[in-house]
């Protein structure tokens, strides 16, 4: 995640299906995201944003 894009995508025995992308954040963020309670948080040198995940 060191650009800040966040990808969502689809995993099985054939391969991996890109579902959706979106830049959360700015490049050069070091941290992992971060899953809890139905949020996801992510992080960079100067913010700290909150997904809801349906």
């Amino acid at each position: 995640m060191e650009t800040g894009e966040l990808v969502l995508g689809q995993a099985t025995p054939g391969g991996w299906k890109e579902i959706s992308r979106a830049q959360v954040v700015g490049s050069g963020t070091r941290s992992q995201p971060a899953l809890a309670n139905g949020r996801l948080y992510v992080r960079d040198r100067n913010q700290l944003v909150c997904l809801e995940m349906p």
